[in-house]
């Protein structure tokens, strides 16, 4: 979808991994696209708990696993080049 609209991609996060949904889509994604995998976030109920609570995971629980793991990821991302806006997306107001 984001290749469609003209979004440019920096890579791929792999999320809900673990017993529950398997690994490794993400690799097969990221090597489908030719593009890196940013990194897995684990299927972890405290994600789940603080989302639906509306509380930021990184300011309730920094150290858990998934706030780790998705540290990891956005730390990958700051370096890249952010380069310049292909293309403006469209606001619509009510």
């Amino acid at each position: 979808m984001a290749q469609k609209t003209g979004m440019r991609l920096v890579g791929v996060v792999e999320n809900m991994t673990g017993d529950v949904f398997g690994t490794g889509g993400g690799d097969r994604l990221a090597a489908e696209l030719g593009i890196p995998l940013l990194g897995r976030v684990s299927l972890d109920p405290l994600l789940r708990e603080c989302g639906d609570a509306g509380e930021p995971l990184m300011t309730a629980a920094p150290e858990s696993t998934s706030a780790q793991e998705l540290r990891q990821i956005a730390d990958k991302i700051s370096l890249f080049d952010r380069g310049t806006i292909v293309k403006p997306l469209t606001l619509i107001s009510r």
